[in-house]
């Protein structure tokens, strides 16, 4: 019989599943060499652990097992699924080639062709989500199956008769060959072993050792520096081939029956016994819901105690027993049950008082006290007095019912209240204080505690206080003062009811000056120095500030500098939105939007840059608008009413359009006094280009006396040049008589204009006759 045994190792670390495994597998092959047809299958057993060591049991399993030819990373042969699950120790037994759920033929694998692999996937939860947990190459184990297709074909086909094939066999210490031949074995005995009927033992009157050459003991077992941990040195199994006892490297492991359909369950106990050999007291005793150790509480010496070498009762380690004193004044090391008040202590004990202990209270550590009913203090000079209260850490006080305060020097002290951190306080009812006092740049602790001072208010973070009822601050050195407000980020203030404080200060400048982020009632401030303090305004950016009511500044800002004042984005008005850059909004209902825009006047509007709107409902767009003024709280129609800036810088301002509020327009001209006010050339239709424009329609009246008519045509306003003019005569409604107008004189001031109807021979017409004009220079 050939036995060979691999060792696999597999970690299942990309699993999602509670734990990370690991899996042992070991692989063995067990080929009888011999004339008779060769198994088609070997073994396989692994062993499922998590990554503690302990053995994931009875639990379900997918197993994909795969034969490669290789070279890797190989061509698959061979290749099956098993469904199984881990016995009570975590081990799966499989025989691979045995599967019905294959894909290939595992009796054409022609193991002697070159070299093969074994290829290992797993899912842990039943599935067929395989992990891959490695490849390992296929030594001798499969060509002992190869041996045993050999051996099918032998041919024993030769001319010598002597030359044939034995059955070797073996009886007590003899070998005897089919021929009729034998060996004796008795020279091979190693007389250090004897037999007694089925039993061995050894005849050593020294030590036994296994894995080592010098025992120091009467039987010892060592390992070696290449085994794994997972190995185990020694075990006894029962009759079930179930563990009982094992020892590992690192660690020794007891198993008992825990089997709820046996009368007998599994049990550890220490006892005492005397000279006769009966039982007398049990010590220790182990079931599967209990663990108990068992005192002596009859006599003095009765007890369990851990301590140092010696006698010397100051070493006391660990100890329990009762006490029915009612003072422990100084502090002194126990592990003590207070039966007067149903409590326990352990570590640094002080009692100075009977009040000092609640009824069923516990503390533990150095000279921490729970005074309240139920309470529990643990940690250094830790206090809880009030009932159901808490305090565990470093000088943490739980003060009244039901609070808690757990770290270092947290103090909880109002009903439901919670402190958590180090240098924090919770004095609201129902408030929570986590985090810490604030901190210098060296990490120092500073006086500011992080507090949450109003009912039901909320304080995270580095010296933040929540004063205001419903309160939030969270981050560093925040503070929401107003009902339900909110302030996060650092040195934030949210000083108003209901406000909303996110961001961070600035402290700079010349001079030097420190600027939070802070918002007042129904405000929200969210940026760098940005500050909200309208009524219901809103702030978001650097150095933006809203200062009216329901005022809104989004955009950025500077602060003072030594060589140029500050340029904040500001919405003061009512109302009002600054957007952009170091806008301001300063007119109720006013709009700066852009870059260092100004919107003065009510309802006025800037849109761009270095603009001022500064009139009633003005709109400026552009750059650089000129100046114009007007009247910021009323309606004048001599005001701008839009204008479109084309300046160059603030010292070169001007418009390319001004409207004024009674419908003067101007072209170049920041003061329009017609209808349309043109400084310089204009086309019409992309043609000539005109200096100067005019144009109406001349009344010209009936002709009864018939022939040519002649009229006047007198401009509005003189031309420096006598202009070009076209005429065109216009026909009352429902007449077409064809009257033909000519030019004639034509000066600075007026022209005239000869007028004679070709369609009638007395050049008579009866209709109001109109001519249409314009002229230009």
């Amino acid at each position: 019989m050939i036995s060979v045994s691999n060792f696999f190792i597999f970690d299942f670390e990309k699993l999602k599943i509670m734990k990370k495994l690991f899996l042992l597998g070991f692989l063995s092959f067990q080929i009888i060499c011999a004339f008779s047809q060769s198994p088609q299958a070997f073994n396989y057993q692994m062993v499922v652990r998590d990554a503690g060591g302990i053995a994931l049991v009875n639990q379900n399993v997918r197993v994909q097992i795969s034969i490669l030819l290789g070279p890797l990373p190989g061509t698959v042969v061979y290749s099956e699924e098993f469904d199984s699950a881990t016995n009570d120790f975590g081990i799966i037994s499989l025989a691979v080639g045995s599967s019905t759920n294959h894909t290939g033929d595992f009796t054409m694998i022609a193991w002697g062709s070159g070299d093969y692999y074994l290829k290992v996937e797993v899912d842990p939860s039943g599935a067929s989500n395989y992990i891959d947990m490695g490849t390992t190459q296929l030594l001798s184990v499969p060509y002992a199956m190869f041996a045993g297709q050999s051996g099918m074909s032998l041919n024993d086909n030769d001319s010598d008769p002597t030359n044939e094939i034995q059955i070797l066999s073996v009886t007590n210490d003899t070998l005897y060959l089919s021929n009729g031949g034998f060996v004796p074995l008795t020279g091979y005995v190693d007389t250090l072993w004897n037999r007694n009927g089925n039993k061995i033992y050894n005849t050593n009157t020294g030590n036994v050792g296994v894995g080592i050459n010098d025992p120091f003991g009467k039987m010892v077992v060592q390992g070696d520096a290449s085994m794994s941990d997972t190995l185990p040195l020694f075990e006894v199994k029962n009759r079930d081939g179930q563990t009982v006892f094992i020892v590992y490297p690192d660690s020794v492991r007891i198993y008992v029956g825990d089997d709820d359909t046996k009368t007998n369950k599994g049990v550890f106990a220490v006892s005492g016994r005397n000279s006769a050999k009966s039982l007398t007291n049990n010590y220790l005793w182990i079931t599967p819901d209990s663990s108990r150790i068992f005192l002596d509480s009859l006599n003095s010496k009765g007890g369990f105690a851990v301590k140092s070498f010696g006698n010397a009762l100051s070493k006391d380690f660990f100890s329990v027993y009762t006490d029915t004193d009612q003072v422990i004044d100084p502090s002194q090391k126990k592990i003590l049950w207070y039966p007067a008040k149903s409590a326990f202590l352990s570590g640094k004990v002080l009692i100075e008082d009977p009040d000092s202990v609640g009824a069923n209270s516990v503390a533990i550590g150095f000279e921490s006290k729970a005074k309240g009913d139920w309470s529990q203090a643990m940690g250094y000079k830790c206090y809880a007095r009030g009932d159901y209260s808490m305090a565990i850490g470093k000088n943490s006080e739980a003060n009244a019912n039901n609070s808690y305060a757990f770290g270092e020097r947290v103090y909880a002290r109002s009903f439901d209240s919670y402190a958590l951190g180090s240098n924090a306080i919770a004095e609201g009812v129902g408030s929570y204080a986590f985090g810490s006092a604030g901190r210098d740049t060296l990490g120092n602790l500073l006086g500011t505690y992080t507090k949450a001072t109003g009912v039901s208010s909320y304080s995270f973070g580095s010296g933040c206080i929540a004063s205001g009822v419903n309160s939030l601050s969270f981050g560093v050195s925040d503070s929401a003062t107003g009902r339900n407000s909110i302030a996060m980020g650092a040195y934030s203030k949210a000083y108003g009811d209901y406000s909303f404080a996110f961001g961070f200060p600035f402290t700079g400048g010349y001079p030097l000056s420190s600027f939070p982020t802070k918002a007042n009632s129904y405000a929200v401030a969210i940026g760098t120095a940005v500050a909200a303090d309208g009524f219901g305004s809103i702030a978001m950016g650097r150095f933006a500030f809203a200062n009216g009511t329901n005022s809104i500044s989004l955009g950025f800002g500077i602060p003072n500098t030594f060589l140029a004042p500050a340029n904040y984005n500001t919405a003061n008005g009512t109302n009002s939105i600054a957007v952009g850059f170091g806008n301001g909004a300063t007119g109720d209902y006013s709009m700066a939007i852009g870059y260092d825009n100004i919107a003065s006047g009510t309802h006025a509007v800037s849109f761009g840059n270095f603009l001022n709107a500064q009139s009633f409902s003005s709109f400026a767009i552009g750059r650089y608008n000129a100046l114009l003024g007007g009247t910021a709280g009323s309606w004048v129609l001599t005001d701008p009413l839009f204008v479109v800036g084309n300046g160059t810088s603030s010292g070169l301002r001007s418009n390319a359009l001004t409207i004024l509020k009674n419908g003067n327009t101007g072209l170049g001209v920041t003061a329009p006094d017609a209808t349309l006010d043109v400084v310089g050339t204009f086309q019409l239709g992309g043609g000539t280009n005109f200096s100067k424009y005019e144009a109406g329609t001349l009344l010209v009246g009936t002709n009864g006396v018939g022939g040519v008519k002649t009229v006047t045509l007198t401009f509005p306003t003189a031309f420096t040049v006598a202009p070009e003019i076209v005429v065109t005569t216009k026909n009352a409604a429902g007449i077409n008589d064809v009257i033909v107008a000519s030019v004639r004189n034509v000066t600075t001031t007026n022209a005239v204009i000869l007028l004679y109807r070709v369609d009638s021979p007395g050049g008579q017409w009866g209709q109001s006759l109109s001519l249409d004009w314009f002229a230009w220079e």
